[in-house]
């Protein structure tokens, strides 16, 4: 807000354009933040008012892995209904709906195996929801950018996804091979077997 960020955001979402909001940032668009235990800072905070919810902070902070898919997403991303995705909540406080909308969100919890919950919400171009990692699946990912694209008047024909996970894997691949070219992995390996632990206990032979 004092850096002008704000303005610029309200500024781009009064124009119709995409704005999407997690964890932190999926509060600060609501109406307002309520701190009453003064977890971060006491009191209350004027939220930016594009998303009806408001956000109440608790000491307890929610950390697990959730799975499920979007629902009735409308307006810009409504290509996303129904489609899959996985991530991570990490964040303090719960968040509920100041006025009778629809969640974005139908997920489950894998960490307490529990039963489905809802998630997220949206007004117009503007989104917003807890889950880290929601566009890491290509269906989800291509889904956003197709939207993107045709409201600049570009052909989404041009899009093809990509598998997150995959890529991730062949980035790690060519690091370890820079890695071999670069290091004297004999040497490393003699160290490794004549190192010994605290306990005096000798180290496994590990191989990167």
């Amino acid at each position: 807000r004092q850096c002008g960020l704000e303005a610029k955001i309200i500024r781009h979402a009064g124009l119709g354009k995409l704005v999407f909001g997690i964890c932190g940032g999926y509060q600060m668009l609501g109406e307002e933040i309520e701190d009453p235990q003064g977890v971060e800072r006491q009191g209350t905070v004027r939220g930016m008012g594009l998303l009806p919810i408001r956000t109440v902070f608790a000491t307890e902070k929610t950390r697990t892995r959730v799975q499920g898919s979007f629902g009735e997403v409308g307006g810009l991303l409504s290509a996303l209904r129904g489609v899959e995705i996985e991530g991570y909540e990490i964040h303090m406080g719960t968040t509920t709906f100041t006025e009778e909308t629809v969640p974005i969100l139908t997920l489950c919890d894998r960490v307490k195996q529990g039963g489905q919950k809802t998630d997220g919400a949206s007004n117009g171009s503007v989104y917003g929801c807890y889950v880290h990692g929601i566009f890491d699946r290509p269906e989800a990912a291509k889904a956003v950018v197709t939207a993107l694209m045709e409201q600049k008047g570009l052909d989404p024909a041009q899009v093809q996804g990509k598998d997150l996970a995959s890529y991730k894997e062949q980035q790690y691949d060519k690091l370890a091979e820079i890695i071999r070219e670069n290091l004297d992995m004999k040497a490393i390996y003699e160290v490794l077997e004549k190192g010994t632990g605290r306990n005096g206990e000798s180290h496994p032979n590990r191989k990167p």
